[in-house]
């Protein structure tokens, strides 16, 4: 295992020469600068957004009016992190995609 500064570092598991930006289902996580809670608080069960967690979730959205190669599934805006999936598509192969071939894909390019 590598250390930093004696500290002993996480690898990153990657699957060798695999390009990211290759066409393919992206498991995305984006977390606020020291897990503080930014975007809203849990309520009864429910994600509740404050403005912050409003423009993150518009951010989220707007994606798609900014790249055209790229698909959006499933999301979710949490009170100090953002999970969702992207798929990178080939633009002549454009097609829809399930939740669950979404899940299977993920989980074997991850």
């Amino acid at each position: 295992m590598t250390k930093f500064k004696n500290k002993y570092l996480i690898e990153f598991i990657r699957l060798p020469g695999w390009d990211s930006s290759d066409p393919g289902l992206y498991f995305i996580t984006i977390c606020s600068k020291n897990f503080q809670c930014w975007y809203g608080d849990v309520v009864d069960g429910k994600m509740a957004l404050n403005e912050i967690g409003g423009v993150a979730n518009s951010c989220w959205e707007e994606i798609l009016d900014h790249l055209d190669n790229v698909e959006l599934d499933e999301y979710v805006v949490m009170p100090n992190h953002v999970y969702g999936i992207i798929e990178i598509t080939d633009e002549k192969t454009r097609h829809v995609v399930y939740r669950r071939d979404a899940i299977n894909r993920v989980s074997t390019v991850g």
